[in-house]
C-alpha cells in the first residue's frame, strides 16, 4: 500500500483532514521572509507586510520554507502556496518563482529568480491559494531542506502589485504565507 502524506508548512492554519486526505498533517513556519528592491534596499525588517510592486524599483518578497522532514524522491500530488492580501492591492499579475532556499530571506534571492510555478492576478484583499503543483515538482524532488518563492512582478514599469501578510503580522487575524505539499513516498 503506498504511503500518502499531508504537509502544511506556515503558520496560523487548523489541522484539518478531509476525507479526501488520508495521512499525516505537519505544520510547519515560514522560516524567514522579507521584501527587497532590485536596488537593494530593504523595507524595515518589523514591516508586516510583504510586497511586491513593479515599479521603477521593482520591490520582490522571498519567502523561505522548512521542507526538511518531506523525504528523498517524494513525489508531488499536489502543491499549494496560500496567502492573503492586506494592505495596498494595485492591479496587474504577480508572478511565483521557485528555487531551492537556505532558510535566510537575502537579497541575493531576489537576483536570481529560479524557476516560475505559478501566479495571481492582484486587485482584491484576499485570501489566495495558488496551485504550484507542476511548477515545484520541476525544482523539488524531497532532497532540499528549504524552498524559497519570491514574489514579483519582473519587466513591469507600472505600479501593479499587492501587499500580502508576513510571518510577522499580528495586527488582526490573518492568513499567513503557507506553502502545502501533499507528496507520495
Amino acid at each position: 500500500m503506498k504511503l500518502f502524506k499531508s504537509l502544511y508548512f506556515g503558520i496560523a492554519l487548523s489541522a484539518v483532514v478531509s476525507s479526501a486526505q488520508a495521512g499525516v498533517i505537519f505544520e510547519a513556519i515560514t522560516v524567514s521572509d522579507r521584501t527587497f528592491s532590485e536596488s537593494g534596499s530593504a523595507f524595515d525588517e518589523t514591516d508586516v507586510y510583504l510586497r511586491q510592486f513593479g515599479t521603477s524599483a521593482h520591490w520582490r518578497s522571498s519567502l523561505e520554507f522548512d521542507v526538511s522532514s518531506i523525504t528523498d524522491f517524494a513525489s508531488i500530488n499536489s502543491a499549494f502556496f496560500i496567502f492573503e492580501a492586506r494592505g495596498t492591492v494595485a492591479s496587474g499579475t504577480t508572478n511565483v518563482y521557485a528555487k531551492e532556499g537556505n532558510g535566510v530571506a537575502e537579497f541575493s534571492d531576489i537576483s536570481s529568480l529560479g524557476t516560475g510555478v505559478g501566479s495571481f492576478t492582484n486587485g482584491t484583499h484576499q485570501v489566495f491559494n495558488v496551485d504550484i503543483t507542476a511548477g515545484l515538482s520541476s525544482v523539488f524532488d524531497g532532497s532540499q531542506d528549504f524552498i524559497q518563492l519570491t514574489l514579483g512582478n519582473p519587466g513591469t514599469t507600472a505600479f501593479a502589485g499587492s501587499d500580502i501578510c508576513s510571518r510577522d503580522y499580528t495586527i488582526v487575524a490573518c492568513v499567513l504565507p503557507t506553502l502545502r505539499i501533499d507528496y507520495e513516498e
